[in-house]
């Protein structure tokens, strides 16, 4: 993503067959909508994990503290097992994770308190 430097396209439509994106979308009335974010897995030859990665996610900085996540999250729980959200973190992705990340990994980031170098290495 831009906002943190990222210099690579964070996803591919054509023939990304391990990417899983998606898209939020708020009703702005009159039978309107707006993208307000994206989210994408991605599938990982992790043979230790879950083989799914939260690779990214952005959301509209108007859109951001709105529920968007908390309320996708178990759909996404539900759909990818105990995927791992991939780093880096912004400040409030760390304290959503360490409120929401559930699981033997969401435990190991809660042990270390959310720091990004250990959970890097799960």
């Amino acid at each position: 993503m831009h906002e943190w430097g990222a210099d690579f396209p964070s996803y591919d439509p054509k023939g990304d067959e391990d990417a899983r994106p998606f898209l939020w979308v708020a009703n702005t009335g009159g039978g309107w909508y707006q993208a307000v974010g994206a989210v994408n897995f991605r599938k990982r030859n992790w043979s230790h994990v879950s083989p799914w990665g939260l690779e990214w996610i952005w959301l509209h900085p108007f859109a951001r503290g709105r529920g968007y996540l908390k309320a996708a999250w178990p759909y996404f729980e539900q759909e990818f097992g105990d995927f791992i959200p991939e780093p880096p973190y912004s400040p409030a992705m760390r304290h959503f994770l360490l409120k929401n990340w559930r699981g033997e990994l969401g435990d190991m980031f809660r042990k270390n308190n959310g720091v990004e170098e250990r959970a890097s290495k799960l």
